[in-house]
């Protein structure tokens, strides 16, 4: 099992874009989701009894004894991926002299599926490699059982369904779920029924009968309110009541419930880019790839820095369902233009990160003027000394373009931001944040606070209501259609009697 990854002490963009990419990928196979694949620089003593590692960097670049024993190679138009036994450790090694074929070398560590199929200790990776997962396609019909389920007993019998999205989707209107159904005859009809939940939340039931016992379906819209993003459950329980279950002992017939194949669900989604960490991951990947990520590193690159890219990307990994998005990495004086159209993490400390310090006015949660700690807000009076023993991860729209976002990292030294970095590292961490701005102690008490404030939703006009709803239109239409001849008809009417009088007062 992989116990960690390794680069040199100060990394270069495409050696930590190789490793993002790797580490990514390894996180989405590994097993203990709670304890993340750590990121090690290669004279780190954490190094000191891994068994399994994976060293990343361009060749000139790594440790002496591992290019010993990759033997001379020509890496300029070419990466190599081999095993090796170095320091007493198995060591996949990803290496290259080319800076673009060495992030290549990292998407195919990342494409877990190819990796299986290699075969000897070693693959050179050139630039026509396939490295590239499949793309990641979303059905807007998804089975809730391959071949149907069966549910056997009396009173209450359940099964929950897990449904994949990618982060970035939520669940819209006109999304629904349909159940196929049969059941036994010998029911107490009075009480059976069937009840259907998304992530335990009742959306509908219905009760059971026997005239539709050998085909019944239940249809029920997903509501809007339930505010569905990513992965969620479906829950179908059956009250399977017995008409004389009391002390009486049960039939040879059990009662039974059958869910056909035929049961789905019928989705809609949009994408959601809400800067809120509700939905954290969604702005950083897009239907299962990483979308125009950018990751803005501090001046110092020491084991805080490692920890931090580790802590993020585990999680990001474990999201990730392809390896053909987009990650770049930067210093901290990258340019304006470079970072334009990216959805920007910068991590570091007011000092040693320039995008943190130029747009410091823009956080919830600002440094003094002295940069070392944060002042007070409008939601937590901050002491001096205290704001100094913080870390706090925070998203904001990207002072770059509208409709991209930050997400800043960052304390008043590194070991305060790598603090914070822990709350993004699982989703067991994710969970106990909230909002757009947290903060946290090494106490481990947690902030979590909304500052953005919440847009009240938009009121339709009565046309635009009236257009949505089609049956009302109908109503109207019809309604319009019988008030034109009951006008029509009294006119006649009129125009008749005034006629009558008329002749009448000739004669």
């Amino acid at each position: 099992e992989l116990q960690a990854v390794s680069v040199p002490e100060q990394g270069k963009s495409a050696e930590l874009e190789a490793a993002i990419h790797a580490l990514s990928g390894l996180a989405k196979g590994n097993r203990l989701k709670d304890r993340p694949i750590p990121l090690l620089d290669f004279g780190s003593d954490s190094l000191d009894g891994k068994q399994y590692v994976v060293a990343i960097a361009l060749y000139d670049r790594l440790p002496e004894p591992i290019k010993s024993l990759l033997g001379r190679q020509d890496l300029s138009e070419q990466a190599l991926i081999q095993v090796v036994k170095a320091d007493g450790r198995q060591t996949l090694v990803i290496t290259s002299n080319n800076p673009a074929l060495l992030v290549k070398a990292g998407r195919l560590a990342a494409n877990q599926a190819l990796m299986k199929q290699l075969n000897g200790n070693h693959k050179v990776v050139t630039r026509d490699t396939e490295t590239d997962t499949p793309e990641t396609s979303l059905s807007q019909t998804i089975p809730l059982t391959e071949n149907g389920d069966s549910f056997k007993g009396p009173q209450h019998q359940e099964k929950t369904y897990f449904v994949s999205l990618p982060a970035n989707r939520s669940i819209a209107d006109a999304s629904k779920i349909s159940i196929d159904m049969r059941y036994a005859r010998n029911l107490d009809f009075k009480r059976s029924m069937v009840t259907v939940r998304i992530n335990d939340t009742p959306i509908g039931s219905k009760k059971l009968t026997s005239e539709m016992a050998d085909e019944d379906s239940l249809t029920l819209s997903v509501p809007r309110n339930l505010n569905i993003t990513g992965n969620f459950s479906v829950t179908v329980a059956f009250d399977l009541e017995m008409e004389s279950s009391g002390c009486m002992p049960l039939q040879e017939e059990t009662p039974w419930a059958y869910v056909t194949k035929e049961s789905v669900l019928q989705i809609h989604t949009k994408d959601n880019n809400d800067l809120l960490f509700n939905h954290y991951p969604n702005l950083f990947l897009r239907d299962g790839v990483f979308n125009h990520v950018a990751v803005v590193l501090p001046k110092q690159l020491d084991r805080y820095a490692y920890s931090t890219l580790a802590n993020l990307f585990n999680l990001l990994g474990q999201y990730a369902e392809g390896n053909t998005g987009d990650i770049r990495v930067y210093a901290d004086d990258a340019a304006a233009d470079e970072l334009k159209s990216r959805n920007i993490i910068a991590i570091g400390t007011y000092r040693d990160n320039k995008i943190i310090r130029d747009h410091n006015d823009k956080l919830y949660f600002r440094y003094r003027s002295d940069g070392k700690g944060f002042a007070s807000n409008e939601k937590m009076t901050i002491d001096g000394d205290y704001g100094g023993r913080l870390g706090t991860v925070q998203l904001v729209e990207s002072p770059y373009e509208a409709g991209r976002g930050l997400l800043a990292i960052t304390g008043a030294s590194p070991e305060y931001y790598q603090l914070a970095s822990t709350l993004l590292e699982s989703d067991n961490m994710r969970w106990k944040i909230y909002g757009d701005g947290a903060a946290v102690d090494k106490d481990g008490n947690v902030y979590a606070y909304r500052f953005k404030k919440q847009a009240a939703p938009q009121q339709p006009t009565l046309f635009e209501d009236v257009v949505r709803r089609g049956v009302v239109l109908g109503f109207m239409a019809a309604a319009l259609s019988v008030a034109v001849l009951v006008l029509a008809s009294l006119i006649l009417v009129i125009r008749k009697y005034r006629k009558k009088r008329r002749d009448g007062d000739e004669a």
